[in-house]
Formats: structure tokens, C-alpha cells, sequence
């Protein structure tokens, strides 16, 4: 059975496949990552971070952010992003600093977050178990 990424964020949702099934749709799939340049060099690439609402007394989780489309991009993105990359989800994976989570197409119907203190697991899961330099 091959899934798309949103089909197979669903899927996990609704039970129908597991969660190391989903991280590896989502290492495959192709995303948009948004961010901005520091200065002119495209290796300075500055991924949008977000920190989503927490629970009194939870811990605050920083995460960056990806789209599985363009159309799931809120218009207010250009304003804090002024750069848009497509690439797969394990180099986002592969590339996240130490710290970060990653939230798929926040405020969608059809979402997902991977923690920060998930990403060792899905390093795992997709053959990747450490970050890049």
C-alpha cells in the first residue's frame, strides 16, 4: 500500500497504519520547508520555528515548520518566511538542530507534530540516527 503524506497522516490517525509507518511516508514525501536567508549565501537557511500552545505547566516545545503542499502555506507565512524550499522529509530530518520538533501543516485538518524528543526514535526509524553537521 503506498500513501501520500496527508492520506497517510489520516491513516495513522484513524489507527490504520502504525506511527513508524507514517515517519516513513513522511522521510519519503516530499515537503515545503519555509524560512528565511541570514544574508545572500543559500547555506544560511533559517527554517520558520514555531512554539505551539502548551498546557499550564508544560514544557514549550519549539518546532519547525513544513507543508505536504503549497496550498496548506496561511497567507500570513510570507510575512515571517520569505523563502520556500522542497525537500524531502528526511533531509528536513536529517538537517533539524538539536532541540527542535517538526510540525506538519499547523492549523490544517490534517496535521502532525514530532516532538523534539521524538526525533532520536524517527532518526531511527529512517536510518538517520544523528544530525548533520
Amino acid at each position: 500500500m503506498s500513501l501520500g503524506l496527508e492520506a497517510a497522516v489520516e491513516a495513522a490517525r484513524s489507527g490504520e497504519i502504525s506511527d513508524e509507518e507514517l515517519v516513513t511516508v513522511f522521510g519519503d514525501a516530499s515537503v515545503i520547508y519555509i524560512g528565511r536567508l541570514e544574508d545572500d549565501d543559500p547555506t544560511s537557511f533559517q527554517p520558520l520555528v514555531l512554539s505551539p500552545p502548551v498546557a499550564e505547566g508544560g514544557e514549550v516545545q519549539q518546532m519547525v515548520v513544513v507543508f505536504s503542499d503549497a496550498s496548506r502555506i496561511p497567507p500570513e507565512a510570507p510575512t515571517q518566511a520569505t523563502m520556500m524550499l522542497q525537500v524531502s522529509g528526511r533531509q528536513v530530518i536529517e538537517t533539524l538542530p538539536e532541540g527542535l520538533g517538526v510540525a506538519l501543516n499547523p492549523g490544517s485538518e490534517v496535521s502532525m507534530e514530532l516532538p523534539p524528543a521524538a526525533i532520536p526514535a524517527v532518526r531511527g526509524v529512517l536510518g538517520s540516527d544523528t544530525p548533520s553537521p
